[in-house]
């Protein structure tokens, strides 16, 4: 999970560079942001669910031998899910936007 964490932090700040660039790009790029949004949240409720406070979420006694505290600690947790809360705000804004360019690329 860590390197997928890595790898959707990576993602977020590039699409949100993208998005405040050029706004225009939000509605061709908005299935994307979607997803990446909720991979990210996804993520975030992850280390939340399996963090080393919460007793009842431990792994089994077989797998805690394979985890240490590393695997949990996720010091950009807070900026993580604030990105995707931020780009998914951007999306949220740009909602007339969005719906008019795929209602026009439906109409063919």
């Amino acid at each position: 999970h860590r390197e997928c964490r890595a790898y959707l932090a990576g993602e977020l700040e590039i699409l949100d560079g993208l998005v405040a660039a050029c706004p225009a790009l939000c509605a061709p790029k908005a299935p994307l942001i979607a997803a990446v949004v909720a991979l990210s949240l996804d993520e975030a409720a992850w280390i939340l669910r399996h963090a080393p406070s919460n007793p009842s979420a431990l792994p089994p006694k077989h797998r805690l031998k394979h985890y240490t505290h590393e695997h949990y600690d996720e010091p950009r947790l807070a900026p993580f899910a604030g990105a995707a809360c931020k780009l998914g705000e951007r999306l949220r804004r740009a909602q007339a936007t969005v719906s008019a360019y795929y209602a026009e690329f439906l109409a063919g």
